[in-house]
């Protein structure tokens, strides 16, 4: 990250560290005057243990390009890729001449293992000041269902089909409880 900040001409990032093994960064764009909102791009460095390395199809710690279609690599859906796209949509903002907002990119720590050094550290150490947040965390879901969803005001999702069977109908309608779809439903 502070690589390619750097590349990109971004400012370098700021460490904030519970230890010194798991830095977060935090990249401060703009000044956010009084009628300039600060929007807070977050997302998360650390990933889940690659597991049983025979099941993987290609090399977990290489970036690889998948039939021209995709990337597989440790991380690569969550989160490099928000990371990523974080970065460059930041690059092309403060390339821009015209834009005067406030941006900051929080590069956390520790998601994957309870944010004891990341996200829930830095909450208690008051040098998170926006005005609204967008958590890059991939949502879940299908493929297509993940990118094309925003979800508001939540960490996570949960997306499942239910099929209960019964009589469909209104509330009003004199259904016997144990025939009503709902009542199957809710239990």
């Amino acid at each position: 990250v502070r690589d390619a900040a750097r590349a990109l001409g971004l400012p370098a990032p700021r460490e904030y560290l519970r230890s010194a093994e798991r830095p977060n960064l935090l990249i401060r764009i703009g000044d956010a005057g009084p009628s300039t909102p600060r929007i807070l791009l977050a997302g998360h460095l650390d990933t889940m243990p690659p597991g049983n390395l025979a099941s993987w199809q290609t090399d977990p710690y290489q970036l690889t390009g998948v039939d021209h279609d995709g990337l597989a690599g440790l991380g690569v859906a969550d989160m490099k890729a928000g990371v990523a796209a974080a970065l460059l949509a930041a690059a092309r903002l403060a390339a821009d001449p015209g834009w005067n907002g406030a941006l900051d990119l929080l590069f956390v720590a520790d998601e994957e293992n309870c944010s004891d050094y990341g996200m829930k550290w830095l909450a208690g150490q008051a040098v998170l000041r926006a005005d609204a947040a967008v958590i890059l965390e991939p949502a879940g879901g299908t493929p297509a269902q993940s990118w094309a969803r925003l979800f508001v005001a939540q960490r996570g999702s949960c997306v499942m089909q239910l099929t209960a069977r019964g009589v469909p109908g209104h509330s009003a309608e004199q259904l016997p409880a144990g025939e009503r779809a709902g009542v199957t439903l809710a239990r």
